[in-house]
């Protein structure tokens, strides 16, 4: 009967534990924007807060997708929701102009990708995306180092993230190291096998700005054939004499 009342007690602290935990990371409501640009995991863990739960948002998400998600994700299913936190605060940061609030904002960012980080096994494919996430933050908060640390982490944990890869290509444009950055692009567009659409913009743009027409041609083309939405690159090409058709 003890054992019985201990198994169940710790089962319910297990479940409330889970709960605040919910309702830490989802103290807010994301925008339509927000909702639009929110990887469809984000999505679909939030349709199963309690926040999420009931919500518009939360009921226009499938239960067959819920369930692939919670598959794919294994043990990460249950702390993604705070990595998702942490990308909407760190949009929010990126507009705000407030400087004290726009540091709490990267503030809770951090905190959100690190305590996802935490609790996620260091050899989940997620591991990659949160270092990421982090790294970016980092970054847009002055603090190179610790995000050079991230995407290089990041990359001991799947070497062909190719999101990764334009972090670190970032902090080199960062510095004006362009051709530095140029030369991390191809490393990762080659352990890619030329398939990071992320890699093939970043890439077709600083050959751009180098006024190496013909090879950023070649990558935009690239870029827009793996799915690249936008129009501006194929604009900056053209009006360059440099069409893509």
């Amino acid at each position: 009967m003890n054992r019985m009342h201990i198994r169940v007690t710790s089962a319910a602290l297990t479940a409330l534990l889970l709960v605040s935990i919910e309702a830490h990371a989802f103290n807010f409501t994301p925008t339509d924007a927000e909702w639009a640009t929110w990887p469809e995991m984000c999505k679909a863990r939030y349709s199963r807060t309690r926040i999420g739960t009931g919500s518009d948002f939360g009921t226009s998400v499938p239960q067959s997708v819920v369930q692939q998600w919670e598959a794919q994700l294994g043990p990460g299913w249950h702390y993604v929701h705070h990595h998702c936190a942490g990308m909407i605060y760190l949009d929010r940061a990126k507009l705000e102009s407030n400087a004290s609030q726009r540091k709490f904002l990267l503030g809770r960012s951090i905190s959100e990708h690190s305590f996802a980080l935490e609790h996620t096994p260091a050899d989940n494919p997620l591991a990659a995306e949160i270092r990421t996430r982090l790294g970016l933050t980092y970054r847009e908060g002055g603090d190179h180092l610790k995000a050079k640390e991230q995407f290089e982490a990041a990359l001991k944990v799947n070497a062909t993230y190719g999101s990764a890869y334009v972090g670190l290509a970032m902090l080199d444009r960062d510095e004006n190291h362009v051709d530095a950055a140029i030369t991390t692009l191809r490393k990762g567009n080659e352990v890619t096998s030329g398939q990071s659409v992320e890699i093939s913009h970043f890439l077709s743009l600083l050959l751009l700005q180098q006024g190496h027409y013909e090879e950023s041609r070649t990558f935009a083309r690239q870029a827009y054939a793996n799915g690249y939405p936008l129009p501006g690159l194929r604009d900056r090409l053209a009006r360059a004499g440099y069409p893509l058709d």
